[in-house]
Formats: C-alpha cells, structure tokens, sequence
C-alpha cells in the first residue's frame, strides 16, 4: 500500500447505482444522475467487497489472493472508484 491513510478507509457503495453484469465484468448505472461506469471483472470483484466493513488494506489482500494482481493495481481500482464517485 502506498497511502497508510487511505489503506485504514472503509468504503462503501455510494448512491443508488443498478449494477447489470456484462461478459467479463459489470455496468453501473445512477438513475438519479445518469451516470454509467464500465467495470471490468477485477474492479467489479472489488466493489464487492466495499461492504462498509472492510479497509481498503484488507480488500487489496483479498484481491490479491483472487486476481494475482499487487495491493497497488487494487489500491488504484478504489481510488479510481472513489474519483468516479461509487465509493
């Protein structure tokens, strides 16, 4: 993790997003704003974990073990999450 502060957040899914699955990930969708976000199937695996319970260190651990991908590319999917306002 590159950021101690942010590795301690624990995100949650903002808003009311629908969430329909697409081959290889998923597309969010804010009625209330029209917003839509293309998820691919690692960043979609992410969000699920944004339980509100979970710190953004342990989801990165779980990632790791599920995509084989570095706590970094994970810590990157959340902030890009949270730029794109879903988290």
């Amino acid at each position: 993790m590159t950021d101690p502060n942010f590795a301690a957040y624990v995100p949650s899914v903002r808003g009311s997003f629908a969430w329909e699955p697409i081959p290889d990930g998923c597309i969010l969708y804010e009625e209330s704003t029209g917003k839509m976000i293309t998820l691919n199937a690692t960043a979609e695996a992410v969000l699920t974990h944004c339980d509100g319970e979970t710190t953004v260190a342990e989801i990165c651990r779980a990632i790791e073990g599920e995509f084989q991908i570095s706590p970094e590319e994970a810590e990157s999917v959340l902030k890009r999450l949270q730029d794109e306002g879903v988290i």
